[in-house]
């Protein structure tokens, strides 16, 4: 019954609502979710519904609005810190960077990323940012895919490691690997920019369209 649980719940569910790419229904609970957690005063919660609050409106390609967002809760990520929340964000803003063509300032940000992941104590937080930092920095990865790889039990890890190797590579192979392991567990977006960096554009294509990322950083890269 405590309403800081109930919240952090809530904006948990809105990440898992991001990953399935039901980005209307993410946004609308993230943006819920946020009000609560201003109100608590909880920097875990900001953090944690406002980075999928930003995340949503980055695929959608509202980079703007994106940037606002974490410009508010940058601070409050630094001062909560870790590679459960901290680390996060920085790669996502530097994938908003990306995005909004300034590539010095996404390097930055992933590199920030990237020092804290080599610290890391649980190779989980390091697994489920292996694909972007990969596709952000391709030639500083390779030791944390050697890290990860004798902890790769499940299916969703082996997706990870095998597009973070695509990246490093550029191997069309692993890119089709990963798409088809993304497809398995429902998540769209990661198979999308899967299928895009492959060639397989046809299938590409179908998603954005499917899912309406037209409009953001994929919409780009397919054109």
């Amino acid at each position: 019954g405590a309403p800081s649980y109930e919240s952090f719940i809530a904006g948990n569910e809105a990440r898992s609502l991001l990953g399935l790419g039901k980005y209307a229904e993410a946004e609308e609970l993230a943006r819920a979710t946020l009000v609560i957690e201003r109100s608590l005063g909880s920097p875990p919660g900001i953090v944690n519904a406002g980075n999928v609050l930003g995340v949503a409106l980055t695929r959608t390609g509202r980079y703007d609005e994106a940037r606002r967002i974490f410009d508010e809760i940058l601070p409050l990520g630094r001062g909560v810190g870790g590679t459960e929340f901290l680390a996060p964000l920085l790669t996502d803003i530097a994938l908003l960077e990306a995005a909004r063509g300034n590539p010095a300032v996404c390097r930055m940000f992933a590199q920030e990323a990237l020092g804290m992941l080599h610290t890391a104590s649980s190779t989980f937080h390091i697994v489920r940012l292996l694909p972007s930092l990969a596709g952000l920095l391709p030639e500083a990865v390779p030791n944390l895919v050697a890290r990860c790889k004798p902890a790769a039990r499940h299916p969703s890890w082996h997706a990870s490691i095998a597009e973070a190797e695509a990246w490093s590579a550029r191997n069309a192979r692993l890119f089709l690997e990963a798409a088809g392991i993304y497809h398995d567990f429902e998540t769209p977006y990661e198979e999308a920019r899967c299928r895009i960096e492959a060639g397989d554009l046809d299938a590409g294509a179908e998603l954005l369209d499917l899912y309406g990322l037209q409009s953001g950083p994929l919409g780009d890269r397919m054109r």
